[in-house]
């Protein structure tokens, strides 16, 4: 069977069956689309069902008053590595709704959905593909809004939607899709703030925790693709004003918050962590150990006791002040702070930096001793065994090796055994 026959298979039938229990032709469909805002646009490449919502600066989305939003993206592009010198009108938001969650060449994008600025209104435009045979006239309304951007934004787009987008583009050989355009995709700094803060890093629950806004009869993501089986199969019209709907929302919050991780990207730039939800303040500490290590110092130091049983903090601040070799304030810190951890950095410093082998033979008992009591395991009940045996064959390892050390000197020293 060749593309073109099974193709015909999708072809919507003349009868509905399950939305009025009346016959669905070209027309009906044709009014109910333009009964929820669509218009028709009719090009040498197929038609286009076309949605658009122009919204003002003085309206609000959400709740919010978009006039009052700090449109300062700087700070998120420089977190992402991406030019700081595009502006808020170089944008193109950009969302996908598709007949499969797979990037594979089977998965068409029957809505394909773009934001962008329109001197002081932002724009949404939607488009569907009623048939199959239309997609060429989609990607081809498209290409320019591409094409004139100089990156475009998404939610999980790294991954999903632009892969896929691409692959549409080759499949239907139109050429001049701008394949090296950056793509600031939501979902990497959202992870990175609030990884762990919620149940998930869903788009859905970055509106409700975020903006404060719920959805309310939306559909399901995973409903999607059947939805739209189901109106090329059986001509059911309803669930699709809902996918249009779902994916205006999803572009709106693409909008609101890139502004709201930017302020907080800018927050941490000029160091003032009390505007950002401490509840964050963990994960960003995480990232910027690995990018910005005086950034890090700071935070940790703002955080203060608070990451005193954050394990994985308290061992990268321990590890940072090393590197930058601050070691008075290492030491400190460790003796502040007693555990495991500390105690074998301690008993390190001592046996090579301080070369006071009697003072680091203390730490090495201390360290034995704590295992001994099991009071490491009550501070940290999830601590792996692996771990603590880890400690104690380091600690007993150094204390046979300061031992000896000491033998072999004139030093005369306490046996702490």
């Amino acid at each position: 069977m060749d593309i073109k026959s099974k193709l015909k298979m999708y072809t919507p039938v003349k009868k509905e069956t399950g939305f009025t229990g009346q016959e669905v032709t070209a027309e009906k469909t044709a009014a109910f689309l333009e009964s929820i805002g669509g218009e028709k646009i009719r090009t040498d490449c197929g038609n286009i069902w076309r949605f658009e919502q122009r919204t003002g600066s003085n309206d609000r989305y959400f709740g919010i008053d978009i006039s009052l939003l700090k449109k300062d993206i700087q700070p998120l592009l420089a977190h992402l590595k991406i030019n700081t010198e595009i502006d808020i009108e170089d944008l193109l938001f950009f969302d996908l709704e598709t007949t499969s969650l797979s990037t594979g060449s089977g998965n068409y994008p029957f809505l394909s959905g773009i934001g962008y600025i329109d001197g002081d209104d932002f724009i949404t435009e939607q488009l569907f593909m009623e048939n199959y045979s239309d997609e060429p006239a989609i990607l081809n309304y498209l290409l320019d809004f591409f094409n004139n951007a100089k990156a475009v934004v998404a939610f999980n787009g790294k991954t999903f939607d632009i892969p896929l987008i691409k692959t549409r583009y080759k499949i239907n050989r139109i050429p001049g899709f701008p394949v090296k355009i950056p793509v600031i995709d939501l979902i990497i700094p959202g992870r990175r703030i609030f990884k762990k803060v919620w149940e998930n890093c869903a788009l859905q629950t970055f509106e409700k925790q975020i903006i404060g806004f719920e959805r309310t009869d939306d559909i399901p993501g995973w409903q999607i693709p059947q939805a739209f089986f189901e109106f090329q199969k059986e001509g059911i019209l309803e669930p699709i004003g809902r996918i249009i709907d779902h994916n205006k929302y999803d572009i709106i919050s693409m909008y609101v918050l890139m502004f709201i991780f930017s302020k907080i990207f800018k927050s941490v730039e000029n160091g003032n962590y009390s505007e950002i939800d401490r509840k964050s303040l963990s994960n960003i500490a995480r990232h910027l150990y690995r990018v910005d290590p005086d950034s890090f110092l700071s935070l940790a130091e703002y955080l203060g006791t608070e990451f005193e049983n954050d394990q994985s903090i308290f061992e990268k601040y321990s590890i940072t002040l090393k590197r930058k070799e601050e070691w008075e304030k290492a030491v400190a810190y460790w003796k502040k702070y007693p555990s495991l951890f500390s105690f074998c950095e301690l008993a390190k410093y001592y046996e090579h930096k301080d070369k006071n082998l009697i003072i680091a033979l203390e730490y090495a008992e201390k360290g034995i001793s704590l295992i001994k009591s099991g009071d490491y395991m009550s501070k940290n009940p999830s601590a792996p065994v692996f771990t603590i045996d880890k400690y104690n064959a380091d600690f007993e390892i150094r204390k046979k090796r300061l031992i000896r050390k000491l033998h072999s000197s004139d030093i005369e020293f306490r046996n702490v055994n």
